[in-house]
């Protein structure tokens, strides 16, 4: 979705747009870096950038114009993001006001440790789990594991990072009540949750608004256009579910969510080594 609308929304401003990936995150660098030093592209849109981020460095000293798909600690850069903080302060404002105490969080392999999304993410719920006096205990990815280890450690409510962590752990769940003994919240779906019995509780986005909204900015950058704002912060949103307890009577498209409010012909290439 992201990649589609990035192709449609440059095709529409006068671009054309060249993939640029391989096997290896060294391979896309050195690519990267040929493709800059011999001029090839008026700019970059790099996606789903890690936190030390060797393309970073690439684009910086071959002065092409950039913007980042995804967050990133230096707010200097130019780049569309989620409001990382507010998605899981949102979720653990949820579980804190049933009770939870204490709740695991599933993440998927070392990303809080690579991405800035992860990072923030993984840090607000543990700082607001023990600002309330609870504590946040970390979690295996792989579903019956995680249900073993929170149900043997008294762990009420587990957050996985994304839709298809969580589906796992409730799928592992079987023979456990939830949300009566194990609630569980994802941070992540794409438009709306995985289906799962009970049905997921997951704060959703739409992939394709980081692509026009990436192709939009760098537009006026390449144009040589100051940009009004260097980060733009795109809408999420919560979709109630039965996996922590939440009313789903009525859930639907359009009374489910819950808003979580944030705050020429050339080549336009998106770089990624994910």
């Amino acid at each position: 979705m992201f990649c589609l609308a990035l192709l449609s929304s440059a095709n529409e401003a006068g671009y054309d747009v060249a993939i640029l990936g391989d096997d290896s995150p060294e391979q896309v660098v050195a690519r990267l870096k040929r493709a800059t030093q011999a001029g090839k592209f008026d700019g970059v849109v790099l996606g789903h950038p890690r936190i030390n981020d060797p393309l970073i460095d690439v684009l910086r000293m071959a002065y092409v114009p950039f913007v980042l798909a995804g967050s990133h600690p230096d707010r200097s850069l130019c780049q569309v993001r989620r409001d990382d903080a507010g998605v899981a302060a949102g979720i653990a404002e949820r579980l804190l006001a049933r009770g939870h105490r204490r709740i695991g969080y599933a993440g998927r392999g070392a990303n809080a440790q690579v991405y800035q999304y992860a990072r923030m993410r993984h840090a607000t719920l543990r700082r607001e789990a023990e600002a309330a006096g609870g504590v946040l205990v970390e979690l295996p990815e792989n579903g019956p594991a995680a249900v073993e280890m929170a149900t043997s450690q008294g762990i009420t409510a587990v957050v996985a990072e994304d839709d298809g962590i969580a589906a796992g752990i409730l799928a592992a769940a079987a023979g456990v009540a939830v949300p009566d003994s194990l609630a569980v919240a994802s941070l992540y779906g794409v438009r709306s949750p995985l289906p799962t019995v009970p049905s997921l509780a997951s704060v959703c986005a739409d992939p394709s608004d980081a692509g026009r909204e990436a192709v939009r900015l760098l537009a006026a950058l390449i144009d040589g256009e100051p940009p009004a704002e260097r980060e733009i912060v795109l809408r999420s949103w919560y979709v109630p579910g039965g996996s922590i307890g939440d009313d789903t009577s009525a859930r639907s498209p359009s009374t489910g969510p819950v808003d979580i409010p944030s705050r020429r012909r050339r080549t336009l290439p998106t770089a990624t080594a994910r």
